[in-house]
């Protein structure tokens, strides 16, 4: 991700039914919402001056990924009124954004823009139900239920309802203002978040939620409690995060409690459903043969008890809920799993429908190798691209991320849909990539030999996060079919492809900085 910065607010918008629909015996039809907000260039300091900028707004679909739908100029001392119609969501959530794009001023600043009464309206005022003021927003900011992301970092915005906040994004020293400053030659903006409501009787399409899979505590080798690595995850903007500590010193009692009893306890008081999932497991820590975390489970399995890998795989069976993920493959001097052969008897069947994930990216861009070679064995896994951290970073100690497709921000719904193998990897924590077949199989899933569609979603809401390319791979990463970026933030490409019997097919997105993201395959038949 470039330095860009992002404030997110969380809104509950009734965009769907209830008091905005007209009364009648006739169902409820969702009404037109539109954001409105003057803006205007506002030179730093009162000294120096800009040529102008444009200002965006952009809306991030959960599942369909970012459009720009409105973008004006700014000229110096002008002020201009913006509104934009807020499309309806496919799923629960999506996010409304306001973004500078690059501009800097000529002391080679970056541009600011002051937004005034930034508000939600309805088309038809005559309709029951309030506005989204500026008055809520500042409400929804002093409540905490804010995140700043500047950059890879990200802090929580605490109080941030006062004057001249700082730094990039806040609100403005006059009553009803907003203040964003673009950081010199990258986009900066504010996201609100926006949670409409189902319609009626209707069930939402999955959405994407971001997490961590693979972190340590104190009771392992970690530097904190598990309820710490919670907190501080939630804060960072994640949506689930899961704390794995090593499965050999999880079955020592600490101070004479169950350390599993305790990192299980802690993730149930920090889950609050449909904001944040707390996760619990273990991390199978073999010295020859290789790690593996273990989520789902409600024993350890580890590996005093089960000294090698088919031991490991025999235990897994007898809980068949429970999840294994193969962990930073070609480190160690580990065998790697026998070089991810597969078993050859009974325990195969079990093998291939729990071992669900590889760790397949990091922030230096490791382990890609790995996840090709361990599908081409047959393996079927879905990438993850969690931390690993030991130190007091949780949520925010690397750039990557894992994404999931799921129907709900519940611990059922995540583990569902991690069993699904409805994944990818990011490098970039905006960087969403999905796949689906033209016959509605997500990735994941199995399709049939032969031509076929598919359609691939790549997608960052920073509008100067542009995409280089996008690559649908096959057996040995033979390049299937590609797509190169005209400069856009966010593709959605149907593609017309001849898939081979028995191969694992994936999409890779690469953006113009470099990073990329890994999908889940498409496991043809």
């Amino acid at each position: 991700m470039s330095t860009s910065s992002r404030v997110g607010l969380t809104l509950a918008l009734a965009m769907a039914g209830g008091a905005l629909a007209r009364p009648g015996p006739v169902a409820p039809k969702p009404e037109q919402l539109y954001f409105e907000s003057e803006a205007q260039l506002s030179p730093l300091g009162g000294a120096g001056g800009s040529d102008g900028c444009a200002v965006l707004v952009v809306w991030d679909d959960a599942l369909r990924g970012a459009t720009v739908v409105a973008r004006r100029s700014l000229a110096p001392g002008r002020r201009v009124l913006i509104r934009a119609a807020i499309p309806q969501s496919s799923g629960p959530r999506a996010a409304l954004g306001l973004w500078i794009d690059p501009g800097v001023d000529r002391r080679g600043l970056g541009d600011r823009v002051v937004f005034r009464e930034p508000r939600i309206v309805r088309a038809d005022p005559t309709l029951s139900g309030p506005d989204v003021t500026w008055t809520d927003l500042v409400e929804e900011t002093r409540a905490g239920g804010a995140g700043l992301r500047h950059g890879e970092e990200s802090v929580a915005v605490q109080g941030a309802a006062t004057a001249g906040y700082q730094p990039y994004a806040g609100l403005g020293p006059e009553p009803g203002t907003l203040v964003v400053t673009a950081a010199k030659s990258h986009a900066a903006g504010i996201e609100f978040r926006v949670q409409p409501p189902l319609p009626p009787g209707g069930r939402s399409e999955p959405r994407v939620y971001r997490g961590m899979l693979h972190a340590h505590s104190s009771l392992s080798d970690g530097a904190g409690p598990p309820a710490e690595a919670f907190r501080m995850a939630r804060e960072e903007g994640v949506d689930f995060f899961a704390v794995t500590d090593h499965a050999e010193m999880l079955r020592i009692p600490r101070f004479g409690e169950s350390r599993w009893d305790e990192v299980q306890r802690a993730a149930r008081e920090a889950t609050v459903q449909g904001e944040f999932v707390a996760l619990f497991g273990y991390e199978y820590t073999h010295p020859s043969e290789g790690h593996l975390n273990t989520l789902g489970a409600d024993r350890i399995i580890d590996a005093i008890t089960a000294p090698h890998w088919r031991a490991y795989l025999e235990r897994l069976s007898g809980q068949p809920d429970a999840i294994g993920m193969f962990n930073h493959p070609y480190q160690e001097g580990t065998r790697n799993w026998n070089d991810f052969a597969l078993p050859e008897d009974s325990l195969r069947s079990h093998a291939l429908r729990q071992v669900a994930l590889i760790r397949a990216l990091d922030g230096e861009g490791r382990f890609g190798y790995a996840y090709r070679r361990a599908l081409d064995k047959g393996w079927r896994v879905a990438p993850h691209a969690s931390h690993d951290d030991h130190n007091p970073t949780w949520g925010r100690g690397g750039r990557s991320v894992t994404g999931v497709l799921a129907h709900s921000l519940t611990e059922d719904g995540i583990l569902q849909a991690l069993r699904m193998r409805r994944s990818f990897a990011s490098q970039d924590r905006g960087l969403m990539l999905t796949m689906q077949s033209s016959e509605g199989v997500w990735m994941g899933g199995e399709v049939r030999s032969g031509p076929i569609e598919v359609v691939v979603v790549a997608s960052d809401p920073v509008p100067d996060d542009t995409l280089l390319r996008i690559e649908i791979l096959g057996r040995g990463n033979r390049e299937i079919a590609r797509k190169v970026s005209q400069g856009e933030a966010s593709i959605r490409w149907h593609a017309g492809v001849e898939l081979l019997p028995g191969e694992a097919v994936i999409a890779r997105a690469v953006q113009r900085d470099g990073d990329e993201a890994l999908s889940a395959p498409l496991f043809v038949r």
